[in-house]
């Protein structure tokens, strides 16, 4: 589902989650899907909100910080989509032309071996200092500490 570029996602959560196939027991969201009426939906529906609560929140709220840590994964992968200018702009008009650009990056990103690491004509030598081709690279951010 795809929502304006200023609006909250969580407002079109709970449609998203009646679309949800079947077995889902857990949702990870972080602390802008904090409210309570969507945690109280959530656990009528049998799926356990794994959500921080926001710092302004009054009531204590119980969920696993290890579990948390997981949605970095999620994180990650909107991370390397927005290495792509025209998704991390947003420059496209229309949605269905945002939505193949998007679709085609996902590919790229999860079919490209090694993709999250640095351009592949900077390689390390044998004492780890960054180099194109034979000559090793200069300036402040190749410089080790």
């Amino acid at each position: 589902m795809l929502t304006a570029g200023n609006t909250n996602e969580s407002r079109v959560f709970g449609s998203v989650i009646e679309d949800a196939p079947s077995g889902v027991g857990k949702v990870i969201a972080d602390k802008a899907y904090d409210s309570y009426t969507l945690r109280d939906d959530l656990t009528e529906q049998g799926i356990e909100p794994v959500i921080p609560p926001r710092s302004s929140n009054t009531r204590p709220v119980i969920f696993d910080p290890g579990l948390y840590k997981a949605r970095h994964a999620v994180e990650n992968a909107f991370a390397d989509l927005k290495r792509f200018r025209g998704i991390a702009m947003r420059s496209h008009k229309l949605a269905v032309t945002f939505l193949e650009l998007a679709s085609l990056a996902a590919w790229y990103v999860s079919t490209t071996p090694g993709h999250r690491k640095t351009s592949p004509h900077v390689k390390p030598d044998s004492t780890g200092t960054p180099t194109v081709g034979d000559k090793p690279r200069q300036g402040r951010f190749w410089q080790r500490e």
